[in-house]
């Protein structure tokens, strides 16, 4: 089974890397969505990777 995950990956952190540990128990691939500039800035203050 395919499983998706997206997200903003600025400064990639263990937190990311536990999502997608808990998100790769429910299938054999995982795609992972980068979240844009302009999704990220509607939800963050500010830009680390700009």
């Amino acid at each position: 089974m395919i499983v998706f995950i997206d997200g903003c990956f600025d400064l990639f952190h263990y937190g990311h890397a536990n999502a997608i540990r808990q998100v790769k128990q429910f299938g054999t691939i995982v795609v992972i969505g980068l979240n844009d500039n302009t999704s990220t800035a509607q939800t963050k203050n500010e830009l680390i990777n700009d």
